[in-house]
């Protein structure tokens, strides 16, 4: 099943990338050809898998690394590129950062089913679903608009209402009109609604306190220190794990399970699904 939607998938996310990526992303190749040699690194690897499994890792872990340059410019990041690099990480064993950037890639677009459905293939692996975020159907129904408008699409689109509205409010007074405020009330409008929906889409991420446990065999303790307080579990936590940040103190994060048990991590071994700075 990964195979054939990594296949279908490594033609778009080039695409979307190329779209929105920074020109100054790196001095030797452009976005362009970076995307490009990332989509065909992928494209080889999946032709590999049967037969050379090694040879197709390696190109895996290249392609990795490019998307990964990419996805860290911020306004390189994308639905599409975030499902290749989960099922990229899948495909190379790592569940953890798999399940972490198909996260990503649904947070990005709802409407995804690819994503969807490699999601839910990687918590199978883990037997760990989401766990209940206060606040995240409060979330999806502020950001209704994801995966139906593009954020370029939205933010130009907000633009261009503002400079239309105050363009016709200075013709409307150089030319005394009388008619046209419903129009520049429409356009005020408008702009207001898509600049609200990309700040309180900002707003939120800031806010979310989701996160993956990105590390396997992750020992959990009762407090922030393995050498005051005892082991929360018999067993090591599986990385894919889903849960909570609660606080963060001194190298360690609380955190909340699906089935709302608390736990004490150490920082590193997690990471959160919106992306923080």
């Amino acid at each position: 099943m990964i195979l054939s939607l990594i296949r279908s998938m490594t033609l778009l996310a080039p695409l979307i990338v190329l779209l929105i990526a920074p020109p100054s992303l790196a001095q030797s190749e452009s976005p362009r050809e970076l995307a490009q040699r990332a989509g065909e690194l992928v494209r080889a690897a999946t032709a590999l898998r049967a037969s050379d499994p090694e040879r197709a890792d390696a190109k895996l872990r290249e392609a990795v690394e490019i998307y990964l340059r990419l996805e860290s410019t911020g306004t390189a990041r994308s639905a599409a590129l975030e499902r290749t690099l989960g099922s990229a990480s899948l495909m190379l064993g790592d569940t953890g950062r798999g399940v972490l950037h198909l996260r990503r890639a649904v947070r990005l677009d709802p409407t995804d089913a690819h994503a969807r459905e490699t999601l839910e293939y990687a918590r199978s692996q883990v037997r760990s679903g989401a766990p209940p975020s206060p606040g995240s159907r409060v979330r999806d129904a502020v950001l209704w608009w994801r995966g139906y408008i593009p954020r370029p699409a939205l933010l130009v689109g907000a633009l261009l209402a503002w400079g239309g509205a105050w363009s016709l409010a200075i013709v409307r007074r150089l030319r005394r009109w009388e008619r046209g405020g419903i129009s520049i009330a429409v356009l005020l409008v408008a702009a207001g609604v898509g600049g609200g929906a990309l700040a309180s889409e900002r707003m939120l991420d800031k806010a979310s306190r989701e996160a993956v446990l990105i590390e396997d065999a992750t020992v959990a303790y009762n407090g922030p220190s393995r050498d005051v307080y005892p082991p929360t579990f018999t067993e090591p936590m599986r990385a894919g794990v889903e849960l909570v940040v609660l606080d963060r103190r001194d190298g360690w994060a609380h955190v909340r399970l699906a089935n709302d048990q608390e736990t004490w991590v150490p920082e590193t071994a997690v990471e959160m699904v919106a992306p923080e700075g």
